[in-house]
């Protein structure tokens, strides 16, 4: 245990642009360490052990583990759901925290003995026994800053994951709306505040769930921070703490959006979830972590 004023909090992995910034925005209440391989020595590291992934693997973990050596000592140490995360500090006895930040089939679960596990899906949380701790949102400060304009009444800008055709219908089925669908077939080309810029660009934005997904997603509260509309085909959303009526559009089918679009649209937005939106932050989402409460 580290015997500071400060805790000492390390970060393994935490490679997505939003992640960093989750770090960034952390209180300087802590000391934080991110530790990670640049992607020259994580390419290096692939060609040299590319006949082995179990070699692969433990070249990794040899690299990360001297890193947080390095260190002289930390309190928590802190990674998501990648594999070769998970098991670059698996042989470390400190405590230990993993956040699953997105849907699991459960392949990863034999490597998770002697972490506190997290997730941010509800039905995930019940079917595996994680704890479920709602998205934090490390982007606030982003969108204080980005000029508020509303060019189109509905967006959606993300990877196909699946939903490419989902995401057609319904554009068909809002003949007639100024919709912004953009819909990367991989990696976005966009960066972190380029994709908050477009996406926010509307009235309303469309949140559209994978099969199995039975939590939200970080758009929906970056939508609502930003005063927007929530469209989705997410049900599980009427029990969510910042559902009102008057922000949320929760649809069954696409002839059931399309005659309730323009009420919607034309309706106040509700700025009493604004209020609730305070729970959502960088600090208090880690303060959950730290003390062990999940939702």
């Amino acid at each position: 245990m580290n015997d500071k004023l400060k805790p000492k909090l390390v970060f393994v992995g935490y490679k997505q642009q939003y992640e960093k910034l989750e770090i960034d925005v952390l209180s300087s209440d802590y000391e934080k360490h991110h530790i990670f391989l640049s992607k020259w020595l994580v390419k290096l590291v692939s060609f040299l052990f590319f006949y082995s992934k179990k070699h692969y693997h433990e070249a990794y973990g040899a690299i990360i583990r001297r890193k947080i050596k390095a260190l002289n000592g930390f309190d928590v140490i802190f990674t998501t759901d990648s594999l070769r995360d998970i098991k670059s500090i698996s042989k470390i006895d400190e405590r230990k925290v993993i956040v699953f930040r997105n849907v699991t089939d459960g392949s990863l679960n034999h490597h998770l003995k002697g972490f506190e596990t997290y997730t941010f899906d509800e039905g995930d949380a019940a079917k595996y026994d994680f704890k479920h701790i709602y998205l934090p949102m490390p982007q606030l400060k982003i969108i204080d800053e980005i000029e508020k304009t509303s060019d189109f009444d509905v967006s959606f800008v993300g990877v196909d994951k699946g939903r490419k055709e989902k995401v057609q219908k319904i554009k068909s089925a809002l003949d007639g709306f100024k919709c912004n669908f953009i819909v990367f077939d991989k990696k976005p080309s966009y960066s972190y505040v380029e994709y908050l810029t477009v996406m926010l660009n509307t009235k309303c934005v469309l949140e559209i769930v994978l099969d199995g997904q039975t939590s939200d997603t970080m758009r929906v509260k970056e939508a609502l921070y930003a005063r927007k509309k929530v469209i989705t085909n997410n049900t599980n959303l009427y029990n969510h703490p910042l559902y009102s009526k008057d922000n949320f559009l929760i649809f069954n089918s696409l002839s059931e959006l399309a005659s309730n679009i323009e009420s919607f649209i034309s309706s106040e937005f509700d700025e009493s979830v604004l209020i609730k939106l305070e729970d959502y932050t960088v600090d208090g989402f880690y303060h959950k972590l730290l003390s062990g409460n999940g939702e």
